[in-house]
C-alpha cells in the first residue's frame, strides 16, 4: 500500500476502484474541500471540465439524502423499467455479462470490465456525475426517450419541458 491505493480492502482503503485496487477514504474529504476551493478566474476560458457534473452529483445526493446511484435507481431507471442500467455493474450482474471497457496499462494496469474508466470517477468508487454508468442501447433508448417527449414517458414526467429545452 501507498498513501492512496492499497492492493486490497483493508484499514482506510475502502473506495474500491477496481476489484484489485482500492483508494484511501480519507483523501476523499481532502478532494472534496479541494474542489470546494476552485473559483473561476475572471476573463479565463475552459474549453472541457467534468468538475460541474461531478459536483451536481453532489448536490443531488445532498438534497435527495442517498447516493447517486440509489437516487438514479428509485426515481428514474426503476420507474423507467431500466434493467441494464447501473453505477458498479460488478455488483448487479456477472463478469461475463460486462464488455471490457479498456486494457489500462499504466495507472490500474489491468483490464477493466464493469469498472468505470474515467479516473476520478474510480476513486469516487465508481459512482459520480460525470462518469461511471453503464448501460445497454435498449435501456439508454428508453432512458433518452423523454428527451424526445418533452420530458415524458409511458404517461408519466420525469422532466419538465423547460429542463429538457435547456437541455437540448
Amino acid at each position: 500500500c501507498d498513501p492512496y491505493f492499497c492492493n486490497r480492502r483493508r484499514g482506510t482503503y475502502t473506495v474500491p476502484v477496481t476489484e484489485r485496487l482500492y483508494f484511501n477514504r480519507r483523501y476523499l474529504e481532502e478532494i472534496r474541500r479541494a474542489v470546494a476551493r476552485i473559483r473561476p478566474t475572471v476573463g479565463q476560458r475552459y474549453k472541457y471540465s467534468d468538475l460541474n457534473y461531478w459536483l451536481l452529483g453532489q448536490v443531488i445526493e445532498s438534497v435527495g439524502q442517498k447516493g447517486l446511484d440509489q437516487l438514479a435507481q428509485e426515481r428514474l431507471y426503476a420507474p423507467l423499467g431500466l434493467r441494464r442500467t447501473a453505477f458498479r455493474p460488478r455488483q448487479t450482474f456477472s463478469p461475463g455479462q460486462l464488455i471490457p471497457t479498456e486494457i489500462d496499462k499504466t495507472w490500474r494496469r489491468q483490464l477493466l470490465q464493469g469498472t468505470v474508466h474515467d479516473p476520478s470517477a474510480a476513486i469516487l468508487g465508481g459512482v459520480s456525475g460525470h462518469a461511471g454508468l453503464f448501460s445497454n442501447t435498449a435501456d439508454l433508448a428508453t432512458l433518452l426517450q423523454p428527451l424526445l417527449d418533452q420530458g415524458s414517458y409511458g404517461g408519466k414526467t420525469y422532466f419538465s419541458p423547460v429542463v429538457v429545452e435547456r437541455f437540448t
